[in-house]
C-alpha cells in the first residue's frame, strides 16, 4: 500500500490532480445541471439522482475522459498559447496586443525606478509590476499571441538566453539526469496549471451543451442559461489563474536548467567549461548536433572531453565507404 501511495504521489500526481480531478468536476456539472433538461425532466433532487445513474459508469467515464484529455494536452495547450487553429491575422493581432502590454509594463517599471531613485515611491509597487513583466519573454521577438503563451515561452527561452542550452531540443535528456527533487517539483507545478486548463476546456464543453439544450427548448431553460453564462465566466477566471500559476512552473524549469546542466554534460561525455562563454559555445554545438545531420569539423567535441589521457583502451567506431569497422587502439593521449 505504501508503494502504491508513493507511485501516485511521484508519477501519477500530475495526472490525478491535473486531469482526472477537473474532469470529475466537469462531468458532475454536466450530470447535475444539463442532463435532467436533456431527459425532459424538471430540475429536482430526484431528477439529478436519476441522471447520475450507476456510480461505476460515471467513474469509468471520468477516467476515460481524463486520460483522453491528458493525451491531448499538447494540442490543448497550443490552442491556448495561440499556435494552433489561430488564423494568421488573429495570431498577428494577438502578438501585437501582447507586445503593447509588455511595452506598457516596461514603461511603468522605468517610471517607478525613477521615482524610487528620487525617493518618491515605494519598491513594493515596482516588485508587483516586475512580477507581471517576468511572465513575458526577455526577447521581444519571442512574444506569443496570448498571456498563457508568453508565460510558458518566457521559461522556454530561459536556458537558451543564459547558456545557449536549448532545453526544448534536449528536454528528455535533461529530464533524465536532472536532480529528482527538481523534476518532482516541476511535475507538481505543471499539475496546477494542467488543473485550470482542464477545468477551462471542460467548462466550455459543458456550457456549450447547456446552450444547445436551452436553444432547443429543453426544460429548465433558466437554469441552462445561468449555467452557460456562469461557466463562461469561470472559464475566463481559470485562464487567468493558469497564467499566474505558470510562474511557479517557470521557477522549476529555471532550476532544471541551472542544476541539470552539469549532470547533462557528464551524461553526454562532456566536461562543463568553467568559462561561461566556452559553456555557451559547447551547448550551441550540442544543440546543432542534435538538430542537424552530422558534419565533420562542425560537430567536434574533443576540446570539451576531459580525462582521455587516462583511458587505456578506447573503441572507436569509424564510418568508411566500405561500412562500419571497429578499431581498437592502445593508450590514447588527449588530442591525438
Amino acid at each position: 500500500m505504501i508503494d502504491i501511495a508513493k507511485g501516485v504521489l511521484a508519477g501519477g500526481w500530475a495526472l490525478l490532480v491535473g486531469w482526472l480531478l477537473p474532469t470529475a468536476i466537469n462531468v458532475t456539472l454536466f450530470i447535475v445541471l444539463v442532463i435532467p433538461s436533456l431527459q425532459g425532466k424538471d430540475y429536482s433532487a430526484k431528477a439529478i439522482e436519476d441522471a447520475a445513474g450507476d456510480a461505476w459508469l460515471i467513474i469509468g467515464v471520468v477516467i476515460m475522459a481524463g486520460l483522453l484529455l491528458n493525451a491531448l494536452q499538447t494540442p490543448l495547450y497550443r490552442i491556448l498559447e495561440g499556435y494552433m487553429f489561430w488564423p494568421q491575422w488573429m495570431h498577428d493581432l494577438g502578438r501585437w496586443l501582447q507586445g503593447k502590454r509588455m511595452g506598457r509594463l516596461d514603461k511603468k517599471i522605468t517610471k517607478l525606478q525613477t521615482a524610487i531613485n528620487a525617493g518618491k515611491s515605494r519598491s513594493l509597487r515596482l516588485a508587483i509590476i516586475e512580477e507581471r513583466r517576468a511572465l513575458y519573454p526577455v526577447d521581444k521577438n519571442q512574444v506569443a499571441p496570448t498571456r498563457l503563451g508568453n508565460s510558458i515561452r518566457q521559461f522556454e527561452e530561459y536556458s537558451f538566453n543564459r547558456y545557449e542550452l536549448d532545453t526544448q531540443t534536449l528536454w528528455y535528456e535533461i529530464s533524465a539526469v536532472a536532480p529528482k527533487e527538481v523534476s518532482r517539483q516541476g511535475d507538481v507545478a505543471r499539475g496546477a496549471v494542467d488543473l485550470f486548463v482542464c477545468l477551462l476546456f471542460g467548462h466550455i464543453l459543458v456550457s456549450l451543451a447547456a446552450l444547445g439544450a436551452a436553444l432547443s427548448g429543453a426544460r429548465n431553460g433558466g437554469i441552462l442559461w445561468v449555467t452557460f453564462a456562469g461557466l463562461v465566466v469561470l472559464a475566463r477566471v481559470w485562464y487567468q489563474v493558469a497564467c499566474v500559476s505558470a510562474a511557479e512552473w517557470s521557477a522549476t524549469q529555471q532550476a532544471l536548467a541551472n542544476l541539470g546542466r552539469r549532470p547533462l554534460a557528464k551524461a553526454l561525455g562532456l566536461e562543463l567549461p568553467e568559462d561561461i562563454l566556452e559553456e555557451r559555445r559547447m551547448w550551441r554545438r550540442v544543440t546543432l548536433f542534435v538538430q542537424d545531420a552530422y558534419v565533420e569539423g562542425r560537430h567536434d567535441f574533443s576540446e570539451f572531453r576531459g580525462g582521455m589521457e587516462n583511458i587505456d583502451e578506447v573503441e572507436e567506431v569509424r564510418i568508411s565507404g566500405a561500412g562500419l569497422r571497429k578499431v581498437r587502439s592502445g593508450k590514447i593521449k588527449k588530442g591525438s
